[in-house]
Parts: structure tokens; C-alpha cells; sequence
């Protein structure tokens, strides 16, 4: 093996350590929505932070059943089988907390019944397992249970409940708790607090998929015309030759990952995730965290590159124009449409076939942004729709992918974009923290930005396809949670 092969397995070597890291590092985290929120400590009381013991997703599906019981209030029949497919995961959830927000959510749609059968499976569950759940969950799913066994068409608004109950529900359970307790006893507050939600709520939803179904029929006809083109031998493809720089393409990977990790590390050392996600000096050392990992470009020049041979090589650069990249960016988000349902389609039957758990998946962007005021939100969609993508943007797309469709040009292009692009989108979905079920999605997505890589050149177009994505996405679900 030669010299740069043996280099560009080390390097290898550390990306894949790297990627198991941040993978599990991720996956401990991304569960703390829930149940490890609570004491593990037996006999402990868990912390009362209102509502932490429920995940954001979980809060979102609430809204989201609010919206579906009042189209079917209007069109009797129409938005019950919704609500029951929304529900039907949290029903079968082993876990008690997903069990009693189903039971909470089925007593408001007035599944009084079904709602009882999912709360005594919450007290099941949780006192099967107490080394797991520990008796903080056993005692509010008691509570939780007693309030819905007592709740029917009659008692339904006028429910008598012990000023105990109340305080452990609400406070452990939050907005689920709250729309618990005023569905027992009419709380004229909180009800019109939620009295816009359905309508808000479905407005979001009808522009969310008028967008997406537009750009996706749009998608959909771009991508059969770069199908022929490319039969036809006509597309014209920017990576389809070696770089200059290829020997040093996964170090820059590799060193920008231990970087990354690092940093991370020592910035959670100094302040939780939750906490760089508000405020501004949480926004700051989360930018920080996110930038300084970036000196890894720095690792070509150091070896004697040019500065102007690495940005091209890298796509940093403003291809045919910057207006007509960035143009072309919605024209990629436009293609990611098809793709990503495909993407969607495969996460729901893995969750299905693993008994659940993609209805819990979620960014603590998502949270942040539920809770923040006016200006920590501009902060947020400038994180996640501007720095985010032209920093992912780089490293995924214009380091990685770059480096992999030179690893294998001699399999030809078809194969060699393939590999390329499969390879890169599933490090980046993996590297996310929204859980294993999501990685199809995340791939997905990926998979349209290296297309439209290898389509423009310039990073430009699979920025903006990014960014926008993004920026839609936070924008559902902050219309959903407000």
C-alpha cells in the first residue's frame, strides 16, 4: 500500500471513531427527554423542572391531536382514525410516560376507555420496571390514573382533584399536564390559551405541505430530466475528476471531527447543551463550538497548498454566479422533496418494526425555540439556518464527499456518486442528535445536497437548499409550539 493509502487510512480510522463517539454520545443524550430525566436514584424525587419529563415531540403530537379533534368536530369521522394512528405508538410504548400522555390525549377526545386502558398500562409498566422508572413515575401514574378512571361525559369539566394530584401532574407532565387537569376541571385560563391552537396549528401544516408538495412536484420533474440528461450522457458532472488536493481531503475530516468533539466536550464541561441554546452568551459559546472546529481547513495550507487551490477544491466559490446559485439552491430543495419521502417512509416502518420511538425523536433546537423569547429565536434560525449549513455544508459536501468521489472515480461516475453520496449522507445523519429512526430522513436530504454538489460545484446551491430546509422546518414546528 502506498504512502497516501496508508495516511488515508489513518485518517479513516479516526473518522469512524470519531462518528461512534458522536453517535453514542448522542444517543445517551437524545433519551434524557423522557424517562432518564427522572431520578435513578431509588426512592429519590426526580427535579420539578414543569414539564421535563416529557419530550418536545411528544408536546408537538399533543398539539397536533388538538388540531385533528377539531376538524372532526367539524366533520365527524375525519380526524378520528388520524388521532388514533398519532396515538397508537404512545399506546404501545412500553414506556409509562408516553403511556400517560396517550391517556391524556385520548381522555380529551373523549376516548374514555382507550384512555383508561393506556394509564393503567403507564402503572403497569411503571412498576414493572422500578430500577428503570423508580417510584416518582409509579406515584404520578397512579395519579394520573385515578384523575382518568374518574372521567366520563358527566364528570368531564367539574372533576373534584386533590390540590396534590394537580401540583405533581402539572408540574411533572407540563402542558400535558395542564390539558389534563382542564379536561377533569375546566380551567377558563388555559382553555383560551389553546383556543387558537387547532387553527394555527392547521394553517402551519396546510402552508408546510403546500410548499413541500409544490416543491416536490417540481422535484420530482427535475429529477426525471437529469435522469435522461444523464442516459443521455449530457449532464455535466464537477467532480468527475481527481482533485488536487486529495491526500489531504480526510484529514481535513478527521481533524475537523476530533476538533468538533473536543470542543464540545469542554463547552459541556462549562455549560449543558440545553443552556448554549439561550441566552446570549450561550449563543455565543454555541457558535464558538461551532466554529472554531473550522481551523481544520487550515490543514492543506499548512502542508504548503495554496489557500485559492483548497477553496476550489472545496467548492467555496461562486460557480456561474452567485444569484444563479443560490437560485438554483431551491431548485436542490426542490429535488431533496421525493427523496426525503422516501426517507420518511422507510423511519416510520423501521419504528413501526421496532415497536416505536420515531414519534420521540427531536432537536433541542426545538425546545429552545418553543421556550425562547423574540430575540433568542433570531439567534436560533441564524444557528440553524445560516452558520449550520454553511458549516455542514463544507465538511459533509465539500470535504467528504469531495474526498470519497475521488476515492472511487475509477468505479465509474454512476457507482462512484452512489458510494460517494450514500457514504457521506449516512455519517451526517448519524452524527445528528434526533436518533437512529431519523436517519433516513437526515440521509435523505444529504443525498440531494451532494447532488446538487456534484451538479453546481460551488457549495452555493446545496447551502441555500439547506438553510431553507432548515429554516421551514423550525418554522412548523415553532407556528405547532408557540
Amino acid at each position: 500500500m502506498t504512502r497516501a493509502g496508508l495516511s488515508s487510512v489513518a485518517a479513516w480510522a479516526v473518522i469512524l471513531g470519531c462518528v461512534a463517539s458522536s453517535f453514542l454520545l448522542g444517543s445517551s443524550g437524545h433519551d434524557e427527554d423522557s424517562e432518564t430525566a427522572i431520578s435513578e436514584v431509588e426512592g429519590a424525587e426526580a427535579p420539578d423542572t414543569e414539564g421535563e419529563w416529557v419530550g418536545m415531540q411528544t408536546m408537538l403530537m399533543g398539539r397536533v391531536v388538538l388540531m385533528l379533534e377539531a376538524l372532526d368536530s367539524f366533520s365527524p369521522g375525519s380526524g378520528a382514525m388520524a388521532i388514533q394512528q398519532q396515538l397508537e405508538p404512545m399506546i404501545a410504548s412500553g414506556d409509562p410516560i408516553d403511556n400517560m400522555c396517550a391517556a391524556v390525549l385520548l381522555a380529551r377526545t373523549r376516548s374514555y376507555d382507550r384512555a383508561r386502558e393506556a394509564a393503567k398500562a403507564a402503572v403497569d409498566h411503571a412498576a414493572a420496571d422500578t430500577s428503570s422508572h423508580g417510584p416518582p413515575t409509579l406515584a404520578l401514574a397512579e395519579r394520573v390514573q385515578r384523575v382518568i378512571d374518574s372521567l366520563n361525559a358527566e364528570s368531564r369539566g367539574s372533576l373534584d382533584i386533590s390540590a396534590e394530584d394537580r401540583e405533581m401532574i402539572e408540574g411533572r407532565l407540563g402542558w400535558m399536564g395542564q390539558l389534563l387537569m382542564s379536561t377533569a376541571r375546566n380551567n377558563a385560563e388555559f382553555e383560551e390559551s389553546i383556543a387558537g391552537l387547532p387553527l394555527r396549528v392547521g394553517g402551519a401544516f396546510l402552508l408546510f405541505f403546500l410548499i413541500a408538495g409544490i416543491a416536490g412536484l417540481g422535484g420530482t420533474i427535475w429529477g426525471v430530466v437529469l435522469i435522461v440528461r444523464a442516459a443521455k450522457g449530457t449532464l455535466a458532472l464537477h467532480l468527475n475528476t481527481r482533485g488536487g488536493i486529495g491526500s489531504d481531503l480526510p484529514w481535513i475530516f478527521a481533524v475537523w471531527f476530533v476538533l468538533m468533539l473536543g470542543v464540545s466536550v469542554v463547552a459541556g464541561l462549562i455549560v449543558e447543551r440545553e443552556e448554549r441554546l439561550g441566552g446570549v452568551s450561550g449563543t455565543i459559546l454555541q457558535l464558538a463550538v461551532m466554529v472554531l472546529p473550522l481551523l481544520a481547513l487550515a490543514w492543506p495550507v499548512v502542508r504548503g497548498r495554496a489557500w485559492a487551490d483548497v477553496r476550489r477544491e472545496l467548492g467555496l466559490h461562486s460557480g456561474k454566479g452567485i444569484w444563479k446559485e443560490v437560485a438554483y439552491g431551491f431548485t436542490v430543495y426542490a429535488t431533496a422533496i421525493p427523496l426525503l419521502l422516501g426517507g420518511v417512509i422507510i423511519a416510520m416502518i423501521a419504528s413501526a418494526l421496532a415497536g416505536g420511538g420515531i414519534e420521540q425523536a427531536s432537536h433541542p433546537i426545538q425546545q429552545a425555540m418553543a421556550e425562547g423569547d423574540v430575540p433568542q429565536r433570531l439567534m436560533l434560525y441564524l444557528i440553524a439556518a445560516v452558520f449550520a449549513p454553511i458549516i455542514e455544508e463544507i465538511l459533509f459536501r465539500g470535504v467528504l464527499y469531495r474526498h470519497l468521489r475521488d476515492l472511487t472515480h475509477r468505479w465509474g461516475a454512476p457507482a462512484s456518486i452512489f458510494a460517494g453520496a450514500a457514504l457521506s449522507s449516512l455519517i451526517f445523519a448519524a452524527i445528528h442528535p434526533q436518533g437512529v429512526f431519523f436517519i433516513p430522513i437526515l440521509g435523505a436530504l444529504a443525498v440531494a445536497f451532494c447532488l446538487g454538489r456534484e451538479m453546481r460545484g460551488s457549495l452555493i446551491a446545496p447551502m441555500v437548499a439547506h438553510g431553507f430546509n432548515n429554516a421551514l422546518v423550525l418554522s412548523l414546528g415553532l407556528a405547532i409550539s408557540a
